[in-house]
């Protein structure tokens, strides 16, 4: 089994998140979907619909996959160095 997280941010894009979680949710013999955020709990995408993070940057789970959504939010995120960090401490396991 495979365990894919999905990155919140505020104003993340919607449909980019959910759209490939629907196809991965299909798969659920081969893959974990997992929601990370900053914190845990409510993250308000650009369409003004909420997601919940299951867990924060403080996590230590290994993910064999990332899924970064784009939209409006990410203007904002090139500059959160709390995310970036957690993106190259993750990203190289």
């Amino acid at each position: 089994m495979r365990k894919l997280a999905t990155l919140l941010f505020p104003g993340f894009e919607l449909l980019d998140a959910t759209g490939p979680l629907q196809m991965f949710g299909l798969l659920k013999e081969d893959f974990e979907l997992v929601m990370v955020a900053e914190e845990p709990g409510p993250v308000v995408s650009n369409q003004a619909v909420s997601l919940i993070a299951d867990e924060g940057f403080n996590t230590t789970a290994d993910f064999d996959l990332i899924l970064v959504p784009g939209g409006m939010g990410t203007r904002q995120q090139v500059f959160s160095q709390g995310l970036l960090n957690w993106l190259v401490k993750t990203s190289a396991k």
